[in-house]
């Protein structure tokens, strides 16, 4: 890998294009670091504008009020950038922190966006859209699959094809409008202010405050003074109740941060693994409770429908349970590749302490060849479809540590 650096100012305009896989990362210095393999990248300046182009995997550090332009590149990462972010398309998954002002394109796979300062306007997600912690307004003009959403600050339009699981605030001057293809499942804080306007071909459940209320096709109704907007339109069951706030955080979402220097094995599988486990688990929820509702809405004796819960509850723990001890496999191994990589900096730092107290001639000749070859190091392209292999059950992630310590040469 080569590093290319340029002095910028603090809040530069940077415009990135490229084919591989993308990593971007705020940091404090007024300067750009662009890290890629040789003859691949090429960093042009014209004022307080930059162009980077780069035909392969493309790591860089920009200043955190960078304001960016990235189009054409594979999975793509954005963090700690604080200025406008317009990503034009991401040919795979597009993951999001702490970031400013946000427009998106094209989204051909995965969209994880967290910590969002601002507002964020999406016009198309190829699977999975997880959106957790915007200030702004929210619109996603559509989602081919599921749609997770909580912690939103603003007003909020979006469409799926799928399910529908959404945690928000319904109060004055907000409006929420949700258009989904499946289950819709809706939880509201106690004491909305809205108006509240629900249809779908399927029943609809609504548990806030002490209005219990079961119903098909349509439902309407205000809480307070019906100040907000809060409208739902569904294709399945649809479930309104009210949550306490103690339980928008739920106990499976955490994350990692081994730091920047730890982008091996440990942080790459430790960060896809835990947002597709968080992903799993909130859909599972939100399942569970749309097959709950429509249970109750068929005509069968109330021992049957205890029974179908039961079954179905034990069927969900298990499947719960399953989670919980992917995730601890997942942290033990991201704390056994941390510490490989702190052992392996003690023994480079000791060295060179004992190389500095010394002095040496060398022998200028023919190379010496060592009788061991050097394995090459895992290509992103090998990691990756090792993580795609995982994600689709084909293999465990026993097996795809084996996988990758095998590339490795380990």
């Amino acid at each position: 890998m080569d590093d290319t650096v340029l002095d910028t100012t603090a809040s530069p305009r940077i415009m990135v294009e490229g084919q591989d896989r993308l990593t971007i990362r705020g940091w404090d210095r007024e300067e750009i670091k662009s890290t890629g393999p040789k003859d691949t990248v090429h960093v042009e300046a014209n004022g307080d504008t930059i162009r980077v182009t780069g035909t392969d995997r493309l790591d860089l550090r920009v200043p955190h009020g960078a304001s960016l332009e990235v189009a054409g590149f594979g999975d793509t990462v954005i963090r700690e950038v604080t200025g406008d972010v317009n990503v034009l398309s991401a040919g795979g998954s597009l993951t999001l922190r702490g970031v400013g002002e946000v427009q998106v394109g094209t989204v051909s796979q995965d969209l994880t966006a967290r910590s969002v300062a601002g507002s964020l306007a999406v016009e198309s997600v190829g699977r999975f859209a997880n959106v957790r912690g915007v200030a702004g307004n929210i619109r996603i003009d559509h989602i081919d699959s599921h749609l997770n959403l909580r912690e939103i600050g603003g007003d909020v339009t979006a469409e799926a094809d799928g399910n529908v699981n959404l945690y928000v605030d319904p109060q004055s001057g907000r409006t929420i409008r949700i258009v989904s293809g499946g289950v819709i499942t809706c939880r509201v804080f106690p004491g909305p202010d809205a108006r509240v306007r629900i249809t779908t071909s399927g029943p609809i459940t609504v548990r806030v405050g002490e209005l219990r209320e079961s119903v098909r096709d349509q439902f309407e109704a205000e809480f307070g003074e019906g100040a907000g907007e809060l409208v739902l339109e569904g294709s399945g069951p649809v479930t309104l109740a009210e949550t306490s706030r103690e339980r928008e955080t739920p106990a499976h979402d955490f994350d990692f941060d081994l730091g920047e220097d730890l982008a091996g094995i440990g942080s790459g599988i430790g960060e896809q693994i835990t947002e597709q486990l968080g992903m799993i688990e909130e859909e599972l929820e939100a399942r569970m409770s749309g097959f709950t509702d429509l249970v109750n809405s068929w005509e069968l004796s109330a021992d049957k429908v205890e029974r179908i819960q039961q079954k179905t509850q034990e069927k969900v723990a298990k499947a719960q349970e399953k989670i919980r001890r992917a995730q601890e496999r997942a942290a033990r191994k991201i704390a056994d590749a941390q510490r490989r990589a702190e052992k392996e900096a003690r023994r480079a730092a000791n060295i060179e302490r004992r190389a500095q107290g010394k002095s040496f001639s060398f022998d200028i000749g023919s190379p010496r060849r060592s009788g061991r070859p050097k394995s090459d190091p895992v290509s992103d392209e090998e990691r990756l479809m090792i993580l795609n292999m995982v994600a689709e059950k084909k293999i465990s992630l026993e097996e795809a540590e084996t996988l990758l310590s095998a590339l490795e040469g380990k």
